[in-house]
This record gives structure tokens, C-alpha cells and sequence, in this order.
């Protein structure tokens, strides 16, 4: 606009006034500034913008203003202008990350150390070495990791916990794991668990125990990826075992004297893949041992987030069906137990040319399982 001088004594002198908004170069060499100051160029001249200048106009002609006092607002007006123009450049970019859930490091790692504070304090000390080397892991990785997994960047603090735990994979080794695809599906869903494991613990990993095969060795903390095709091509599948009895003696007992003798000294995840083969009778089974074991954890002392359990199913055996709706049913192991009843190994199938969408839901199963007790 141009501001007359004439009532200021220049007759002849006018100044063009610019509250310099942005421009309105190309779309294709716009940048965000001048985007925004388009948008606002556009409002001022909408329908609201000219109800309000007319308000605002009203108010003032109501006023026995001087030629100063309309100098003075001039002046107001263009400072107003200036401050404000000054103030929504500084504020844009952190409401377009707001506004589009995008994260800062420094935000990822606060979002991670209050996780810890709240739900692993039990195992964790502020300054801990394993908890600062994850969360900076999780800064400087966020953005790679939603990419790799396809996961929200709002769970990545999430996926960084996960790196805290104990990862510890029972797979079902018995015969019927050899019908359908059921083998390929445990064996890639487990290469996927321990590439989760350490996504942002690049000295995790995680343990693997079978319902039998005694000979194989060496399969606590596997960190190498290697390592672990090696051992899942060692499992021979013919077993005749069930879910309840492997799970509890060789990891609930184990676990449950760790507890007992104040060395369960981080918390656990266990990953059961299985068939789902199983009995009426093995499900109420599998349930008390569960409810045995939490409140072993209980009586020492070993509360909330301790030890979680997922439970996850191959294969489209009907009987499957029903023994995951028992133990999801059971309410005094809600806490302790979370059923993923989808099949694994269609799964693998459905996702061969988007395995990084795979993962990512994997890795929701195990946030699942994390939130349980912080309910």
C-alpha cells in the first residue's frame, strides 16, 4: 500500500508501505517461507480477512483520531507486521513436524529415557552405559528406521526399548511343523525378531531354545545373524512336544530362580512360535504355569514390565484357533500373555516384495507385548 504524505506537509510525496510476507515465485522454486506467505497473502484477501479489516476500521472511525494518532497506528501496524512475520518463521517448522509427526533426535532420545524412567527403572540407572548407547542409537537412526520398517516415528522410542530386553525365542520343533510352510515361516520370523533385537543395540540379539533337540549348543545371545541360520538349519522337527512343559522348564524356571536369587537383572521378552496344535487341556496348562510364574515374579519383587510373553502361531491348523482363544480368554494372565493369530508363514508369503512391512509389524507385536503391564 502507499502511505500519503500530504497530510504530513508533503503535498506531492507518497511512500509504497510493504509488510513483506513472502512472494509468489514458481511451485517448483517456492520454498516453505514463500509458501506460507502465499497462503497468508490469499487469507488477506478472503472473505474473513475483509469482515475483520471492516471491524477493525469501524472501531477505529468511532474514534476522534489526529492525523499523528493515524501516523502512530501506521507505525504500530508495521512493527505488529514485522514482529509477527518474524515469530511464524520461527514457529513454522516446528508445526510442520508436529503437524506431520515428524521427530527430532533430541525428542526421540527424551521420549526413550522417560520409557526407561517409568516402566525399567527396576532394572536401569540413570547413566546406565546399555540404556545411553541405545537411545543415541535410536536418535541417529529414527529416520532409517521408519523408512527400513515402516513403523510410525512415534514408535520409535518404542523399537529402542525393545533393544533393552532380553529377546528369548522358543521354537516349536515337533513333527507337524513340517505340514504346509510352517518351518520356512518360524525360521524367517525369527531372522526377522533378531533383526528387531538389534536395530538399535548393535550388541543385542537375542537366545534360542527348541520344545527338544538336545544336542544343539551355543544358542544363548546369539549377536550374528550368521550365527543364527546356521542353528535354525541345525533344528530337526520331529518332536512330539507341546507348548506348556519346554516353556516352563527351560525358560519360566529358569527364570523364575534368577528371580528368586535377585539376578533377573534385565527384563525379558519371551517369543513362542508354534503350530498351535495343541489341546483344551494343554492350554489350561500353559495358562497355570504362566499365572505360577508371574507370581513367583511377584513374590520377589519382580513387577511390571519383568518378563512378557508373545505367543505367535504357523500354519492354518484349526485346533490353533481354539487353544489361542482359551489363553486369550484367561484374564489372569492378560497381563503376562499376548496371541498373535495370524499365520506367520502367510505372512512371509503375502509381504516377499515388502519384507520391510513384515518386520515393522513384528516389531508391533513385541511393542504389544512390552505394553501389557503399563496398562
Amino acid at each position: 500500500m502507499d502511505l500519503k504524505l500530504s497530510e504530513y506537509g508533503y503535498a506531492n510525496l507518497t511512500v509504497p508501505i510493504t509488510v513483506n510476507i513472502g512472494t509468489l515465485p514458481t511451485l517448483a522454486s517456492r520454498g516453505l517461507t514463500a509458501q506460507f506467505g502465499a497462503f497468508i497473502s490469499a487469507y488477506l484477501s478472503s472473505s474473513k480477512a475483509l469482515e475483520a479489516n471492516a471491524a477493525l476500521e469501524a472501531a477505529l472511525a468511532a474514534e476522534p483520531l489526529s492525523t499523528y494518532s493515524r501516523h502512530l497506528i501506521n507505525q504500530v501496524i508495521q512493527e505488529i507486521a514485522d514482529e509477527s512475520a518474524a515469530s511464524l518463521a520461527s514457529e513454522l517448522l516446528s508445526k510442520i513436524k508436529t503437524k506431520l509427526g515428524i521427530t527430532g533426535a533430541k525428542e526421540v532420545e527424551d521420549n526413550v529415557a522417560n520409557l526407561v524412567k517409568e516402566r525399567l527403572g527396576a532394572f536401569f540407572q540413570a547413566g546406565d552405559e546399555r540404556v545411553n548407547r541405545v537411545i543415541r542409537a535410536a536418535a541417529e537412526k529414527c529416520d532409517e528406521l521408519v523408512e527400513e520398517f515402516g513403523i510410525e516415528q512415534e514408535l520409535v522410542p518404542k523399537l529402542a526399548q525393545i533393544g533393552l530386553y532380553d529377546l528369548i525365542v522358543l521354537c516349536d520343533d515337533s513333527g507337524s511343523m513340517n505340514a504346509e510352510n510352517r518351518i520356512a515361516g518360524l525360521k524367517d520370523a525369527v531372522l526377522r525378531f533378531h533383526k528387531i533385537a538389534t536395530a538399535v543395540n548393535s550388541e543385542g540379539g537375542l537366545s534360542l531354545c527348541c520344545f527338544d533337540n538336545p544336542s544343539l549348543t551355543g544358542l544363548d545371545n546369539i549377536t550374528s545373524e550368521e550365527t543364527l541360520i546356521q542353528k535354525l538349519n541345525e533344528i530337526q522337527f520331529n518332536t512330539g512336544y507341546g507348548v506348556p512343559t519346554p516353556l516352563m522348564e527351560k525358560i519360566l524356571k529358569p527364570l523364575a530362580h534368577k528371580a528368586q536369587n535377585c539376578q533377573l537383572e534385565s527384563p525379558t521378552i519371551i517369543v513362542v512360535i508354534t503350530d498351535g496344535g495343541a489341546s483344551s487341556e494343554e492350554a489350561v496348562a500353559l495358562a497355570n504355569n504362566i499365572e505360577a510364574f508371574k507370581a513367583s515374579l511377584q513374590a520377589n519383587h519382580y513387577t511390571g514390565p519383568a518378563v512378557s510373553i508373545l505367543l505367535c502361531r504357523v500354519g492354518t491348523d484349526p485346533a490353533a484357533d481354539e487353544f489361542l482363544r482359551q489363553l486369550e480368554q484367561n484374564a489372569n494372565i492378560q497381563d503376562t500373555l499376548v496371541c498373535c493369530r495370524d499365520d506367520l508363514s502367510a505372512k512371509m508369503v503375502q509381504h516377499a516384495d515388502d519384507s520391510g512391512k513384515y518386520t515393522g509389524e513384528l516389531s508391533k507385536l513385541l511393542m504389544d507385548a512390552l505394553d501389557l503391564q503399563s496398562k
